[in-house]
């Protein structure tokens, strides 16, 4: 007997366009289907851990009872199951049922392009971007780029950007970070929470590779290493990494820009001396 004509679906979920959907439930595949034409576009496999129930395609009758699946029973017959306190004799009523693979909750992200599934193995997060990739900290429910952005507006920006970091979006948390003003960059620091403190340097030192706003992201990196110095020093094994990418960066910055000003330096100059012989 095959096993996929013992599974079902459970937990369903249309696209925003309504042209597709997903599906899954007790079974390692998710399946996303075209409404209109009632086919099967790609399935998904969620896990191969074979210590799941579902995981083997293929059912032995012989094993099918009215039951249940009697393979699913661990077999015991050698002695080695649990014995009640007191007793010699074996409890013919215990045995070991493995576990099943299930998916328990799909949803697709307004844009169509990712969905996310509840699964036995953890929250798996599917995406056609390979740019996007969700790894939060200490989240809750209440976090939201929403909510962000107000406490933005209401500048409340401490906690705007601790909550940035939270959702770990690069994007949000350029958004976030770049609306404080530079007067209060210092009292942010100075309150900033020491478990945040190794992912607000490493953003930084990433960012000043690209970043635009090098003035600003420099006064963010003198201040957390005037203001953390001592926490940073005793945890120099876990910050080495993250300092040698802020040197590495600031040090190509700067070269970057000595040999921009050294350009203009001299081509300024050369339009200097140019006008005074057109004068003459």
């Amino acid at each position: 007997k095959k096993k996929s004509e013992s599974t079902s679906f459970n937990s369903l979920c249309y696209s925003a366009d309504g042209s597709t959907i997903l599906a899954g439930g007790n079974s390692k595949f998710v399946c996303i289907y075209n409404v209109e034409e009632q086919l099967l576009l790609k399935k998904f496999e969620i896990t191969q851990n074979r210590s799941f129930d579902c995981m083997d395609e293929i059912l032995n009758r012989r094993k099918m009872t009215e039951f249940g699946n009697m393979a699913l029973v661990e077999d015991r017959s050698d002695g080695t199951s649990v014995q009640l306190p007191g007793t010699k004799a074996k409890d013919m009523s215990s045995r070991t049922v493995k576990m099943e693979v299930r998916v328990s909750g799909l949803r697709f992200s307004p844009t169509g392009r990712t969905f996310s599934a509840v699964t036995t193995e953890g929250l798996l997060v599917y995406s056609l971007d390979r740019q996007i990739s969700f790894d939060p900290f200490l989240l809750d429910t209440k976090i939201t780029p929403q909510h962000i952005r107000t406490s933005v507006k209401k500048a409340d920006f401490s906690q705007a950007l601790i909550d940035s970091f939270k959702l770990n979006e690069k994007a949000l948390i350029r958004e976030s970070i770049e609306q404080i003003p530079v007067v209060d960059v210092d009292l942010m620091v100075k309150e900033w929470p020491l478990a945040f403190l190794k992912r607000l340097l490493d953003f930084i030192a990433v960012e000043l590779e690209s970043s635009r706003h090098i003035e600003f992201y420099l006064k963010w990196s003198k201040s957390i290493l005037v203001q953390h110095g001592s926490y940073i020093k005793e945890k120099c094994k876990d910050m080495m990494p993250v300092l040698n990418l802020l040197v590495k960066n600031i040090t190509r910055k700067s070269e970057d820009l000595t040999k921009v000003c050294e350009h203009n330096k001299y081509m300024i100059k050369y339009l200097r001396t140019a006008g005074k012989r057109l004068d003459a």
